[in-house]
């Protein structure tokens, strides 16, 4: 059967344009994406469509960012967007530039100018995360392996040597094989 025969089966005009439902599927002759109910997958597979979608040129899309908000636009829309005063790429975080620190169980994001008046103050780099602990147990390591421990042990564990934190894993070196 030809396209052109397949095309005069499916009206390709009153087909929807957006899986609006959870018993959707998109599906594709090679140049024109649909969307159709599950129940009818079968009989477009039968004629030769495929499941998926497949992306022309002209549907390739681009983010773009005015600083507050982000789109998703087509790529020859662009230009458009540019000459508004949009420029390519997404919004930043709004922690960009600052650094983790925290005090007691209090977690901030601060500018990282003012890391040195926060140290002074009492605060640590890095995020508190309830001091490592897992179901009452803190983790510990000794320089050559990890191990969590009961708070009622940890100061044995604490005179024996060992640390407070655990020692990160090494990388898994790949086989070039």
């Amino acid at each position: 059967m030809s396209n052109k025969q397949r095309h005069k089966k499916i009206d390709l005009n009153n087909l929807p344009t957006r899986d609006t439902t959870k018993n959707k599927v998109r599906i594709t002759d090679g140049n024109n994406n649909i969307t159709i109910e599950q129940s009818e997958e079968s009989s477009y597979l039968s004629l030769g469509w495929k499941k998926g979608i497949v992306l022309h040129d002209k549907d390739k899309r681009v983010r773009v960012t005015n600083g507050t908000e982000t789109k998703n636009i087509k790529e020859d829309e662009l230009n458009n967007f540019l000459k508004k005063g949009w420029r390519k790429g997404t919004s930043q975080a709004k922690n960009t530039g600052k650094t983790r620190i925290s005090k007691g169980e209090i977690n901030r994001f601060i500018p990282k100018e003012e890391l040195g008046d926060f140290l002074q103050d009492g605060w640590v780099l890095g995020f508190h995360s309830g001091g490592g602990t897992t179901n009452n147990r803190r983790g510990i390591n000794n320089g050559l392996m990890n191990k969590f421990v009961d708070d009622s042990e940890l100061q044995k564990y604490l005179d024996e040597g060992w640390k407070l934190g655990l020692k990160p894993h090494k990388q898994r070196q790949r086989s070039k094989a």
